[in-house]
């Protein structure tokens, strides 16, 4: 009796079947991330403290901006992190510039701005931008406000914040809301310096409440330099003299004492009439 052959067994089909098996589960896994990262803000969600905090919706509404969306579902985890992290004043800074981009919600803009300054009042950059972003909405009372604390907080900050509101803030206005100190006012006075003619007044009263303090030979000097951009050349000539008394500015009163004289001496000079 011949002997029967045993069928054929395919061993590759198993191993296709688990590779689609373990393919299809993977994708499912995917999906399920995905869902959890787009759709956090859907109703009726439960979610933990932990990975669903208001830093992780706030950088879910931030990636949500770049796809396609629905803008109320921004919105939605925007205000769900503000509720579950109201003490971040990120959260708070990133929905303003969110609402800035869209140029809308005026009342809601301004009080995140608000809440980010309550909730970080230390940063000088914020206070800036706070700045910026009142005059350009119209709320000079507010800005100026703010103004005022950024130049108490870093002196420095009066060359930026003069250029912001010098276009729509009077020269007058800022000069009161100036801080009355002996760091605030020579870098007013160089301000005005700069910007010309048209401040020389003001220019002149803050340099006389500046030397009224007691204050360092070098703005002697820094003085003298201003008071020459402006053609004041006695009133450089008092301020140079002022510096020369002190070994550390001698030698650069010198010089500006010896440029002084041979811009008076030009002065002095009668201009010769050309005779045809």
């Amino acid at each position: 009796m011949p002997k029967t052959k045993p069928a054929k067994t395919n061993a590759v089909f198993p191993y296709v079947a688990s590779l689609a098996l373990l393919a299809a589960y993977s994708f499912l896994c995917l999906l399920v991330y995905a869902d959890s990262l787009l759709a956090v803000n859907k109703p009726g969600r439960m979610f933990g403290t932990g990975l669903h905090s208001g830093e992780y919706c706030a950088d879910a509404a931030y990636r949500l901006q770049f796809r396609s969306h629905i803008p109320s579902e921004v919105h939605h985890l925007y205000s769900t992190a503000l509720v579950r992290s109201p003490a971040d004043y990120n959260i708070f800074l990133d929905y303003f510039i969110h609402l800035r981009y869209l140029e809308c919600c005026k009342d809601q803009t301004g009080k995140l701005m608000r809440g980010a300054l309550e909730r970080n009042p230390s940063s000088v950059r914020l206070y800036v931008r706070a700045v910026n972003y009142f005059l350009q909405t119209g709320n000079q009372t507010e800005a100026l406000l703010y103004f005022q604390e950024a130049v108490k907080m870093q002196p420095e900050t009066l060359h930026q914040l003069f250029a912001i509101a010098g276009e729509r803030v009077s020269v007058e206005e800022i000069i009161r809301v100036t801080p009355r100190t002996t760091e605030t006012l020579p870098i007013l006075a160089q301000v005005l310096a700069r910007k010309g003619p048209e401040t020389k007044h003001e220019w002149l009263r803050t340099i006389q409440e500046l030397h009224s303090k007691e204050v360092e030979p070098s703005l002697n000097m820094k003085t003298a330099e201003q008071a020459m951009k402006f053609g004041e050349l006695e009133l450089a000539k008092q301020y140079a003299e002022a510096a020369l008394r002190h070994p550390e500015t001698e030698g650069q009163a010198r010089k500006m004492l010896a440029k002084i004289e041979l811009n008076q001496s030009r002065q002095k000079k009668p201009k010769q009439v050309r005779r045809n």
